[in-house]
């Protein structure tokens, strides 16, 4: 009898030696998460909206849309080779170059302020990812202990 008492309480030491070490390990990976997350996780954050911002920058392709602005559109150009001159043939090439300049120009000018005004919400959005980056810690540890605190003491 002695010897089974002997080992209950072996056991429940074992138990709450574990459960303490537990504990103290879950603190000590808490303290490295919120130095993580006010240090590195921020530069982290930072890093990919720089990435964010590039990408958006060459998907829309802005620089090279504004320097072929009123080039034509897939760089489609007739042109009729005739010896001499015709008038009808020079205006009529004229005008078909002038509708493909135009019509590439009616394609990008809705590309690039596309692309600006993503780029323009993401700027302004960086802020509040920020924000809400910063706060997420402290408010899950508030949510937490307020669920606990209506577990124990009920409403």
């Amino acid at each position: 009898m002695l010897a089974v008492a002997s080992i209950h309480i072996s056991y429940c030491l074992l138990l709450t030696t574990y459960c303490i070490m537990y504990v103290m390990n879950l603190f000590h990976n808490a303290g490295a998460y919120f130095v993580w997350h006010y240090s590195q996780g921020i530069r982290d954050l930072s890093h990919l909206w720089g990435s964010l911002i590039a990408w958006a920058w060459h998907f829309f392709s802005i620089p090279q849309l504004l320097r072929t602005l009123f080039s034509p559109w897939q760089r489609m150009d007739y042109k009729l080779r005739q010896p001499g001159l015709h008038p009808g043939q020079f205006f009529g090439d004229l005008i078909i170059s002038l509708l493909m300049r135009l019509f590439g120009f009616l394609v990008r000018i809705p590309t690039i302020l596309l692309g600006l005004i993503l780029l323009v919400f993401m700027c302004f959005l960086f802020p509040l990812a920020v924000l809400i980056w910063l706060l997420l810690p402290p408010l899950s540890l508030a949510l937490i202990v307020f669920g606990l605190w209506i577990t124990v003491v009920g409403l």
